[in-house]
């Protein structure tokens, strides 16, 4: 984990609307987003460094949609807070994802293969420390993630997570990148299914404070 977060901090030094384009060329995703400050509960921080430009970072987490990033940097981007930014991703990720191998969870093909896009921050003044990210939907609240899959498939099963109850049941209709939401629908309780909503609707969400000590 260490080397993990090494390897984000010198990425870092390297250093509305939203749309989603694929470039059959170059085989890429690219996705417009704008970013935001918020709380791990997704209440904004409008004012906070607002003018400052951040990385924004987002390394490959495969085999599951949780877990630990691996030190494989998909994409990193500049990016100022309710400003546009790209998000460009690789459109087939066959060679990096793999089968599923999150306890708790099923999925049908059972050799499907997924990966999940981490979701990181920085600024140059947090040294050796890196901050959480997140997507998330602008009008209900709701959690997102940004998911690979080899082929149309469902995922079932239940995860807890810090106190909480996240059950799945998501249908993926098509390879290739598909946004997942995990909607509140009692106390502890979540329901994870595929999004099928606007993408103008989803941002990116630096977390304040949410600082991983390296």
């Amino acid at each position: 984990m260490l080397k993990v977060f090494r390897l984000l901090i010198i990425v870092t030094v390297l250093s509305s609307c939203a749309t989603t384009n694929i470039d059959q060329e170059n085989k890429t995703v690219s996705y417009e987003l704008t970013s935001s400050h918020c709380t791990n509960d997704n209440r904004s921080f409008e004012g906070y460094r607002k003018n400052e430009s951040m990385t924004l970072l987002f390394p490959s987490i495969p085999g599951g949609v949780w877990g630990n990033p691996t030190n494989d940097i998909l994409h990193y981007t500049p990016a100022i807070p309710s400003q546009k930014f790209s998000l460009k991703l690789p459109a087939d990720m066959a060679g990096k994802a793999t089968e599923l191998t999150q306890q708790g969870l099923s999925i049908e093909p059972i050799n499907t293969k997924i990966l999940r896009l981490g979701t990181f921050h920085s600024y140059p003044d947090y040294q050796r420390a890196i901050g959480g990210g997140g997507f998330y939907q602008t009008k209900t609240g709701d959690f997102l993630i940004l998911v690979y899959f080899s082929n149309p498939s469902v995922v079932t099963g239940t995860l807890p997570a810090s106190g909480d109850l996240h059950e799945f049941n998501i249908k993926v209709k098509k390879k290739g990148w598909s946004w997942i939401k995990s909607s509140k629908v009692g106390t502890n309780k979540y329901t994870t299914t595929l999004y099928q909503g606007p993408i103008d609707s989803i941002e990116f969400c630096a977390y304040i404070p949410n600082l991983i000590n390296t």
